[in-house]
């Protein structure tokens, strides 16, 4: 009789335990909110490198909202390797353009939902145009040039973009030239009218001057 009182005891113990550790829905769903808070930005420094007139853009991302029921880890777009973000030093890697970063957000509880993934995310890293970094003051005036932006892969060398960015300039000018002309003809037209009023109003009023003076010799 003791021993099945025992095995009872110890049967709802573990039953217990089972229930405290278990993944249950509401603590899933505390966990992916955790994980939604988690935010991701990317800041880029350049360094110029006067001897061959080049820059160098390197990125860093900033994890926040790190809370410690959770574990991140991320890898890059060139390499399989996933690494482990410390909590308490934070994200400290630099990286390249394009060099694409995916991060994995697990649960790190002492239940059963640990390591469980809660989330990805990627943070594009984007390739920053160095034609626009030299020429700011030249792509600020002419936005809608192709290569004016400021985020683009370029794949074609600065002196074939000049002679893109002279066509641009010229077409430009022709679109605007029917409209001076047109602004021209307008101002034309105008003078002519106003002439032409002019010159009528002279003639009725010389008209009405010679009735005048008509009348007055017939008195």
């Amino acid at each position: 009789m003791k021993k099945i009182i025992v095995i009872m005891i110890v049967f709802f113990i573990s039953l217990n335990v089972y229930a405290i550790d278990a993944c249950s829905t509401s603590e899933l769903s505390r966990l992916n909110e955790l994980a939604n808070n988690v935010t991701f930005k990317s800041n880029y420094n350049i360094i110029e490198d006067d001897e061959v007139e080049e820059i160098n853009v390197i990125y860093n991302i900033e994890i926040s909202n790190y809370s410690d029921d959770l574990k991140i880890s991320y890898k890059t777009t060139y390499d399989d390797e996933i690494i482990e973000v410390d909590p308490k030093v934070g994200l400290d890697a630099d990286f390249s353009p394009t060099d694409n970063v995916t991060f994995y957000i697990r649960a790190y509880t002492d239940n059963m939902c640990t390591t469980k993934l809660l989330k990805t995310v990627t943070v594009k890293l984007p390739e920053y145009n160095e034609y626009y970094y030299y020429h700011k003051d030249k792509c600020d005036n002419n936005s809608d040039f192709k290569y004016c932006k400021e985020f683009m892969d370029v794949d074609i060398s600065d002196e074939e973009i000049e002679k893109l960015f002279d066509e641009y300039l010229k077409k430009d000018d022709i679109i605007n030239v029917p409209e001076v002309v047109k602004n021209n003809k307008a101002i034309i037209f105008g003078c002519i009218y106003g002439v032409v009023v002019i010159g009528i109003v002279a003639v009725i009023l010389i008209v009405l001057e010679k009735n005048k003076k008509k009348k007055k010799d017939d008195l």
